[in-house]
């Protein structure tokens, strides 16, 4: 035998036993005791309050007189030292309790309903009236938290989708930017390779006035005297580059 604390999902617990004791005096509907039919368990009960009224001594559970420790030990060892009784005992149980015990949760909220709404003295039930107003009325406020979650959970997804499409938006704009950048750059560079191309072709075509080829290229020799480009429309009194009296370029050169 083994005593626990409270447990918040006692059901692994209760399958887990061979049988269920319920010790209350004075219980006038024991939902412990339908919970043990329910899951094929034999159950020991105390012959007082409501529970006899649920229950078949012998049949369906297993009765003792409360306060009596002898008959609640004889009832343990009946168990225990037969467990092909306590199996049939469990059998009987759950088919007591299938059919009996099959009002659903939401047909025991509209009695409630029905109760709460009463007048006073139409119906005599053991439960106080603001018992039942209670219950009504916090079913009712679960049902709204519930409601109000729903819809915070809709606008957070919604929230979502809307983040969602501004970041598709955004990645798009950074591959038109990157797109228009590299189209930029693109268009950098072929400008910079027309001008030089542009330079080198006025470099070559930009001969000295005294240029002097010879048949056989020979290396260029300097005179050492000075000599003023022919610039067209320019005075060569203004040019300030070195005169050769004869100049062969290789590139200029052509095989005899």
């Amino acid at each position: 035998m083994r005593i626990v604390d409270f447990i918040h999902d006692p059901y692994p617990a209760m399958l887990a036993a061979d049988a269920l004791l319920v010790c209350s005096r004075n219980e006038a509907f024991g939902r412990v005791v339908v919970d043990g039919m329910k899951l094929g368990r034999p159950v020991i009960y105390t012959a007082s309050g409501g529970i006899p009224e649920m229950m078949r001594d012998g049949v369906t559970g297993l009765s003792y007189t409360p306060g009596s420790v002898e008959e609640l030990a004889d009832r343990i060892e009946e168990l225990a030292d037969d467990p092909d009784r306590a199996a049939r005992i469990g059998v009987a149980a759950k088919q007591h309790g299938d059919v009996k015990f099959v009002c659903s949760g939401d047909q025991l909220l509209s009695i409630l309903r029905d109760l709460a709404c009463a007048e006073p003295g139409t119906r005599r039930v053991s439960m106080p009236k603001h018992v039942v107003t209670a219950i009504v009325q916090g079913h009712a406020q679960l049902e709204q938290e519930v409601a109000d979650q729903k819809a915070e959970i809709r606008h957070q997804q919604d929230s979502l989708k809307g983040l969602r499409k501004q970041l598709k938006q955004a990645s798009a704009s950074e591959a038109d930017l990157r797109t228009r950048l590299e189209d930029i750059t693109a268009s950098r560079s072929y400008a910079l390779s027309s001008a030089l191309r542009v330079s080198r072709r006025s470099f070559d075509l930009y001969f000295p006035g005294d240029l002097h080829v010879s048949r056989d290229c020979p290396r260029p020799t300097r005179t050492g005297s000075r000599r003023l480009r022919s610039v067209p429309g320019r005075p060569e009194s203004q040019s300030n580059s070195t005169s050769y009296g004869s100049l062969s370029e290789n590139r200029h050169c052509r095989a005899p």
